[in-house]
């Protein structure tokens, strides 16, 4: 398999493990194909996989890591004997074991990529109840005139927001979905022609819009 091929493989087993998402086209785009890989890695909560999807996924990792070039402690400067000050990518460091923060569950966040170390997303009771909210809302506008503003969003919650903005996009014909996102302004093919995606930074687009 190209590398290429066991994302769109790791994608796939992910996707269908999660079925509100099954349904969901895998962007043609290499950058956007990782990204929502990272996404459901950082999403899906600890249990079995099968042996062959473990094989591909610590193959295609394996040579992702390659790719980035390994850090070494001999190729270091220590600031002290025994003492090195690095700042860079964990995943490249050649090492015995790396001492990662975590949460009191011990899993490390929960939020898709979050560029954070210790940072814990907490999916407790008020997280379900706003969840709750969202799906009363799109319950009551289900068929109706209804415009999905999303506004900085992009991939650190897409299961949050995103996502659901996306499905019910595609349920409601009488939805409209603007996303204004500097970098990462995309949507599904399926609700291209109803989306407004723009590519900027919100205070500039919005400030357009009120001077215009």
């Amino acid at each position: 398999m190209t590398q290429e091929e066991k994302r769109i493989y790791l994608i796939k087993e992910l996707l269908n493990e999660q079925p509100q998402y099954r349904e969901m086209e895998i962007p043609q785009d290499e950058r956007e194909q990782k990204i929502l890989l990272r996404s459901l890695f950082n999403l899906r909560m600890p249990k079995p996989a099968s042996e062959e999807f473990l094989k591909i996924q610590d193959k295609y990792l394996q040579a992702e890591t390659a790719a980035k070039g390994i850090t070494r402690a001999e190729d270091l400067t220590p600031v002290q004997k025994g003492i090195y000050l690095w700042q860079g990518d964990i995943t490249t460091l050649a090492a015995d074991a790396i001492v990662n923060a975590a949460n009191s569950a011990m899993l490390g966040c929960f939020v898709p990529c979050h560029r954070c170390i210790d940072n814990t997303f907490v999916q407790d009771s008020g997280w379900y109840a706003a969840a709750g909210r969202y799906n009363d809302f799109a319950e009551k506008y289900k068929g109706k005139k209804l415009l999905l503003l999303e506004l900085g969003v992009g991939y650190n919650t897409p299961g949050i927001i995103k996502y659901p903005f996306w499905r019910t996009a595609a349920e409601n014909k009488n939805a409209a979905y603007v996303c204004i996102n500097y970098g990462e302004a995309v949507c599904p093919k399926e609700i291209a022609k109803k989306a407004i995606c723009l590519d900027t930074d919100i205070a500039k687009a919005l400030g357009d819009l009120i001077t215009e």
